[in-house]
């Protein structure tokens, strides 16, 4: 059963403001006490009400129900002027109203271009947030992966790789990137690749030997070569330094 808390004043008349009970979209939760309201220094019956869009709104008890019977949200959805049938947005085209969400305004059902049927807030179509099924995201995302696989492979070398010498592959026992155990001859072997071809640097009996061999050769293959394609592909190389930021911050 509903609490009964405090009678609110309107007027010469009484109303009872209940704890649990519901008034239009509001649900009162709480009663905070007599203090002042809207930054006056009258003292008004305070109550703390759910929306049923979840929002919460605090308000005196002569308010809820009459001059307020939501947080707001069904003023602005009075306001909201309905989408037509047949209006587009990029590659959706609006069939029909399909409900509305309190607080959230309506939504409608559309249809994608490639045949897809979907379900979109309104606000969300106009603001251009939503413009296809996911097909259009899904179709910049391939596009954009070719691209940057296109140019990340320059000459047979793999950009990103050679750019970031902390990646080590999962079988790699040293923990550098080129220095492998060479089994026939007991020793570590310091290897690298560029522009399809493999070249060996040797076998050392330690891994710093192994390491520093690898590392000379490094900066005499991949210097100049990374500093060219920084300035012919200034973009993809800011997408590469920045996908090797995240992993080695």
């Amino acid at each position: 059963m509903p609490v009964l808390l405090r009678r609110a004043t309107l007027g010469t008349k009484h109303r009872k403001i209940e704890i649990g009970q519901t008034y239009g979209r509001l649900t009162v939760r709480e009663y905070l006490g007599l203090i002042p309201y809207n930054g006056t220094n009258r003292n008004r019956h305070m109550y703390r009400c759910e929306c049923s869009c979840g929002n919460f709104i605090d308000l005196p008890g002569t308010y809820i129900g009459r001059a307020w019977k939501s947080c707001g949200c069904l003023q602005k959805e009075s306001r909201e002027k309905p989408i037509p049938t047949g209006t587009r947005f990029g590659r959706l085209t609006v069939i029909e109203p399909h409900d509305l969400i309190p607080g959230r305004g309506y939504r409608y059902k559309c249809q994608c271009d490639c045949g897809n049927i979907i379900i979109s807030r309104g606000d969300m179509l106009r603001r251009g947030e939503v413009q296809s099924c996911g097909c259009l995201h899904d179709e910049l995302f391939r596009e954009n992966s070719k691209i940057a696989y296109k140019n990340s492979f320059v000459d047979g070398t793999n950009v990103p790789r050679i750019a970031s010498t902390q990646t080590v592959q999962r079988n790699n026992t040293s923990g550098v990137t080129g220095v492998t155990w060479h089994k026939g001859t007991g020793k570590w072997r310091a290897s690298i690749s560029f522009k399809g071809k493999s070249y060996s640097l040797g076998y050392y009996t330690e891994i710093p030997l192994a390491a520093k061999a690898r590392k000379t050769a490094e900066d005499e293959l991949f210097g100049d070569f990374l500093k060219w394609y920084a300035e012919e592909y200034p973009e993809n190389w800011k997408r590469i330094q920045k996908r090797q930021q995240k992993k080695h911050p």
